[in-house]
């Protein structure tokens, strides 16, 4: 696989939104399950957590510790914008 073609499988990665309309709830409950933050009812995070399996869906770390404001390894910011500029790049080729 050539890395154009890596990069469209990045751009097509499953982000909470996918998560929660497949699922059928709301992203803030996704959220709260990911987090273990908050209160999530048995049944909808059994439904979640199927979902997230069956999407394989991961968290974003880059857009976590933007909106956290922290930074836990900046090896995944620099990766992340790297990713994203050369996106940008190859797409004007």
């Amino acid at each position: 696989m050539g890395k154009k073609q890596e990069l469209r499988e990045c751009e097509k990665m499953v982000t909470i939104r996918d998560v929660a309309k497949k699922a059928g709830v709301s992203v803030a409950s996704v959220s709260r399950y990911i987090n273990k933050n908050g209160y999530v009812r048995s049944e909808t995070g059994e439904k979640i957590a199927e979902v997230i399996k069956e999407l394989n869906y991961v968290p974003n770390e880059v857009a976590r510790s933007l909106f956290q404001k922290k930074i836990k390894n900046y090896r995944d910011i620099t990766t992340g914008y790297c990713e994203s500029l050369f996106s940008f790049i190859s797409e004007r080729d």
